[in-house]
């Protein structure tokens, strides 16, 4: 009974560990102030997604690492752009906007309890996992900024 507690215990951490991805965070491109705007992505606090990390990545290049009641501000030159978060198991969603001159945007990005037992078969289906979605207005009050690095 004990060789089966152990492999149990092994095959659960493997599971665990497999589902996991590293972000590679990398810096962003400097932005002239004067012209720059702000994208900013906020993860209010949700209890059944709480262990899992969410990696925010700008035009394909990844930014920030979000736990719950984060945000990070990141400044982007006008135009098109690309905003998308990715789970600790590799679930993910993104949004294109369209960003004008000085102007700042926010969004909302969370994780469902899916990502928690992502390895369970049928759990994508019962709900998503990840979301980005554009708020109307965002509130710090209560949540922490996570610094961006700039080149």
């Amino acid at each position: 009974m004990s060789s089966f507690k152990n492999i149990f215990l092994v095959l659960l951490i493997a599971v665990v560990v497999s589902g996991c991805s590293s972000a590679k965070i990398r810096p962003m491109q400097v932005q002239n102030s004067d012209e720059a705007s702000k994208i900013v992505v906020f993860r209010p606090s949700v209890l059944s997604a709480m262990f899992n990390d969410m990696i925010v990545a700008i035009d394909g290049n990844e930014v920030a690492v979000l736990q719950n009641e984060e945000f990070v501000s990141a400044l982007v030159a006008p135009g098109t752009h690309n905003i998308s978060v990715r789970g600790t198991a590799g679930f993910e969603s993104d949004v294109t906007v369209n960003i004008t001159s000085a102007d700042t945007l926010y969004f909302e990005a969370a994780g469902s309890v899916n990502n928690v037992i992502n390895f369970i078969p049928g759990s994508v289906l019962l709900k998503s996992n990840f979301y980005i979605e554009p708020a109307n207005s965002f509130e710090s009050s209560g949540l922490s900024e996570v610094s961006i690095s700039y080149k």
